[in-house]
C-alpha cells in the first residue's frame, strides 16, 4: 500500500521546514555474518571436508599409474561426488536465504519507521504493516542462490584444475593438498565480501522500495566515506536527485543504471529521503 507521507507529516502537525531529509540507514556488519554463517559457510565447509578425501584418491593413485588419463580417473569419483553434495546443498540453502531477507527487512523497517518519526514526528508503523512483502527481497534471494552457485562452481573447476596439474607435474600429495587449502581459502574470502556486499544491495534496495511507497520524488546522496572511495561517487556527496530518474536536481548529474547508491560492488553510498512538504 502506498501513502502520502508529506501529506500525513502535513495534517499531524504544522511543519516549520519545507523540505526534511532523513538520516541514512546503515546496515550492521552482523547480518553480514549472518548471511555467511547460515550459507556461504555451508559451501566453504563443504569443500573443506572433501580435501582428505581428493588427496587419498590422489595419492594412492599416483605411484601405481604411468598414464595420466588412467591416474585421473581414480580421483574424477571423489570430484563428482563433491559436485554432486555442492548442487544438493545448494539447494537446500534456499530456505536460509529466504530467512535471512526477512530479518534484513525486519531491521529495515524499524529503522525507516524511526528515522521517519524522528524527523517529522509520524509514526507510520500501520502503514509500512499494510504495504506488504518488499520485491527485493524474493529479488535478493534470487540472486544469493545463483551467487552460490558460482562459487561452488569455480571452486570445483579450481580443485579439478589443481588436481590434473597436480598429476601432470607428479607433485607430491602434500603440496596438492595445500593447493586445495589456499583455493578454499579463497572461496572463503569471496564469499564473505558477497555476503557484506549482498546486504548494502538489499538494504539500499529497501531505502528506495520504502521512499516510492512513501511518496518520496527526492533522495539526499550519502558518501560511504570509504578510505579507497570512487572519486565520482564522493564528488556526488550531499547532492539532491529525483527518486525516478536518479537526475540530478538543479544540476547536470544523471546516474546511470548500475551506479547508484550500492549498485556497484562493494559501494556503501546509501539515499537518504528528501520529503518536500510545501
Amino acid at each position: 500500500m502506498k501513502y502520502d507521507l508529506a501529506q500525513l507529516v502535513r495534517r499531524t502537525k504544522n511543519p516549520r521546514r519545507k523540505v526534511v531529509v532523513l538520516r541514512p540507514i546503515v546496515p550492521p556488519k552482523a547480518l553480514a555474518s549472518d548471511l555467511y554463517t547460515s550459507t556461504y559457510k555451508r559451501i566453504i565447509e563443504a569443500l573443506n571436508a572433501a580435501i582428505p578425501g581428493i588427496v587419498a584418491a590422489y595419492e594412492r593413485a599416483l605411484p601405481v599409474r604411468d598414464g595420466f588419463a588412467d591416474a585421473a580417473d581414480d580421483v574424477q569419483p571423489e570430484l563428482e561426488s563433491l559436485g554432486d553434495w555442492l548442487r544438493r546443498l545448494v539447494l537446500s540453502l534456499t530456505p536460509a536465504l529466504g530467512e535471512w531477507t526477512v530479518r534484513v527487512e525486519r531491521w529495515h523497517r524499524q529503522r525507516w519507521r524511526r528515522a521517519v518519526l524522528t524527523a517529522t514526528g509520524v509514526d507510520i508503523e500501520t502503514m509500512l504493516l499494510a504495504t506488504g512483502q518488499p520485491t527485493s527481497m524474493a529479488e535478493t534471494v534470487a540472486w544469493n542462490v545463483a551467487l552460490l552457485k558460482d562459487v561452488s562452481a569455480q571452486a570445483q573447476s579450481r580443485i579439478g584444475n589443481a588436481v590434473f596439474a597436480a598429476f601432470q607435474q607428479r607433485k607430491p600429495a602434500a603440496d596438492l593438498a595445500r593447493e586445495l587449502r589456499d583455493i578454499v581459502d579463497m572461496s572463503r574470502r569471496r564469499s564473505l565480501g558477497i555476503a557484506a556486499d549482498q546486504l548494502q544491495k538489499l538494504s539500499g534496495a529497501l531505502d528506495t522500495e520504502r521512499m516510492a511507497d512513501a511518496g518520496f520524488d527526492r533522495w539526499k546522496y550519502h558518501h560511504s566515506d570509504k578510505l579507497h572511495p570512487r572519486l565520482w561517487h564522493k564528488a556526488r556527496e550531499g547532492k539532491i536527485y529525483d527518486l525516478r530518474t536518479n537526475k540530478e536536481i538543479d544540476g547536470p548529474d544523471q546516474i546511470k543504471p548500475g551506479d547508484g547508491p550500492t549498485e556497484p560492488p562493494f559501494c556503501g553510498c546509501k539515499k537518504q529521503g528528501v520529503l518536500v512538504l510545501n
